[in-house]
């Protein structure tokens, strides 16, 4: 009985519980969870538009290895231009526009991985990357949406 018990309270704790632990990552909102994700390996798995909310970002990946960063949500360029490309589950990025004032971005190549969700909304995962700005465009901050989620969107 007391096996049981605390079965159901683990359970309880996870479901309605602030923070989730799934495949070594914290999920806030149990909503966000995707058990069934995938890591992309080719431009064509995560090509066109994506919007993160809350945030307001939008992002576009074409097969052709440039990507735009921070666009409005009408699509208006507020961002940045790069050249993206996969080696094996690894996303590069680099921005080919950049003129901000962390030198970082103006030169550094970002790797991320990109986890593809059943739902088909995208998150990238840093693995190095010294352009701040883009690690917040891509994952949010910890001030404001660690974990933030693009979904697509028709253009």
């Amino acid at each position: 009985m007391k096996i049981l018990l605390l079965a159901l309270l683990g359970i309880f704790a996870l479901l309605f519980g602030g923070s989730n632990l799934v495949d070594g990552s914290v999920s806030e909102n149990i909503s966000e969870l995707d058990i069934d994700a995938v890591l992309a390996s080719a431009l064509e798995d995560i090509s066109g538009s994506w919007y993160g909310f809350p945030a307001g970002l939008k992002i576009q990946f074409a097969d052709d290895g440039s990507a735009q960063f921070g666009l409005d949500w009408d699509g208006t360029a507020i961002g940045y231009a790069a050249r993206v490309w996969f080696e094996g589950q690894e996303l590069s990025i680099q921005f080919t526009n950049y003129d901000g004032q962390e030198d970082a971005c103006a030169f550094a190549i970002g790797q991320y991985g990109v986890h593809v969700h059943a739902n088909g909304a995208i998150g990238f995962i840093p693995i190095d990357d010294d352009c701040h700005i883009r690690a917040e465009i891509l994952g949010g901050s910890a001030e404001f949406n660690p974990d933030l989620i693009y979904h697509p969107v028709q253009d």
